[in-house]
């Protein structure tokens, strides 16, 4: 039971990252600057994105390994197939409020951190090919 949802849990955490790089980079664009409330925005935007379409994976993932509800599935593709049978699409969007405010909050934080890291990278390497 130690490993009980590692699938359903890759499910949503691995596509989540390419998720999140993909929506940030084209909500950068599509704002059009370059300066700290852009990548703000766009890493919030990003996050929004993420949370919304991963959603199910984590709904599938937490019932998986809490054994919540008497669907009796390890599959998380079977799972979230008996979820829309039994729950309509509405059962997909159970705690999606909460997971968007968090992946909201964490990719503007960490979009922040990589601009930041990002231009403290060049301005290192530019005063090194000076001398």
């Amino acid at each position: 039971s130690f490993y009980r949802g590692t699938g359903a849990a890759l499910l949503q955490y691995v596509p989540s990252s390419g998720i999140w790089w993909a929506s940030y980079e084209a909500f950068k664009y599509l704002l059009c600057a370059n300066n700290g409330a852009t990548y703000t925005c766009a890493g919030a935007l990003g996050g929004l994105v993420t949370g919304i379409l991963t959603n199910p994976f984590d709904i599938a993932r937490t019932r998986i390994q809490t054994r919540t509800g008497d669907y009796g599935q390890t599959n998380p593709f079977k799972l979230l197939k008996v979820i829309v049978k039994k729950e309509k699409w509405h059962g997909l969007t159970k705690g999606v409020a909460p997971r968007v405010a968090l992946l909201t909050l964490e990719g503007t934080l960490f979009a922040d951190c990589y601009e930041i890291l990002l231009y403290l990278s060049k301005e290192k390497s530019n005063t090194n090919t000076d001398v």
